[in-house]
């Protein structure tokens, strides 16, 4: 077998370990691997971002070796040897987070994990600067301060930050609808186009009055509470 043939099996080799680690990420039923004890949660971050790091080094490495204009198939059987065995350990750490840590930090470690299998994937089959560049931006961002969450209290703020944003985006678009309709001089442009229809009224009938107070009414009380 040619050193070309070697590095193509061994590609092959990690597509196949990232396709079993998706599908047993996706698996509830699976279960850690029952030789790996139990840990503390700073421990089992400590391992999860080591896992990504240590993907993120086997990446580099390949892309280095497998440039298209003078790719060195020996050199790549190492670090693809890696990167089957990070592969392999990642959802099983993956689960071992999702053992009476949390929920939500949880369903934070699963999208990571399959976030990152997935760019690998991708990668593996193209195996362009690309995908490389898509895998190391995910997990830069699992690295970064404000990447994966320290624990399920910092991982529930997260997501209720985002929560929140998301709401105010829609106040901001319903105060911006309710000015248009307060406006008579509004431009034929903004008629054509004015945004009710989001809120179930049809966008060539305005609103009445009592039904913008009805609304002004709702955008208080939502800013009240939230």
């Amino acid at each position: 077998m040619s050193e070309k043939q070697k590095a193509t099996s061994a590609l092959n080799s990690v597509l196949q370990t990232t396709e079993a680690a998706l599908a047993f990420l996706a698996d509830p039923t699976q279960s850690a691997d029952p030789s790996i004890g139990a840990s503390t949660l700073s421990l089992l971050h400590q391992d999860f971002i080591s896992l990504l790091s240590l993907i993120y080094a086997s990446t580099t490495r390949l892309a280095l070796v497998l440039k298209p204009s003078s790719p060195s198939y020996t050199a790549a059987l190492e670090p693809l040897k890696e990167l089957s065995q990070r592969v392999a350990s990642l959802p099983h750490c993956v689960r071992l987070l999702q053992t009476d840590n949390g929920k939500t930090l949880a369903a934070e470690a699963y999208t990571i994990a399959r976030d990152v299998l997935e760019a690998l994937g991708s990668l593996i089959q193209t195996f362009s600067h690309h995908q490389t560049g898509a895998v190391h931006d995910i997990i830069e961002n699992a690295r970064g301060s404000s990447g994966f969450s320290g624990n399920n209290l910092v991982a529930v703020g997260k997501v209720w930050r985002s929560n929140q944003d998301s709401l105010q985006d829609s106040l901001d678009e319903v105060r911006e609808l309710m000015e248009k309709a307060e406006n008579p001089e509004a431009d034929a442009e903004d008629e054509f186009d004015d945004g009710w229809d989001e809120l179930g009224l049809p966008s060539s009938v305005k609103p009445s009055a009592a039904e913008l107070e009805t609304i002004k009414k709702v955008r208080t009380n939502i800013s009240l509470h939230y």
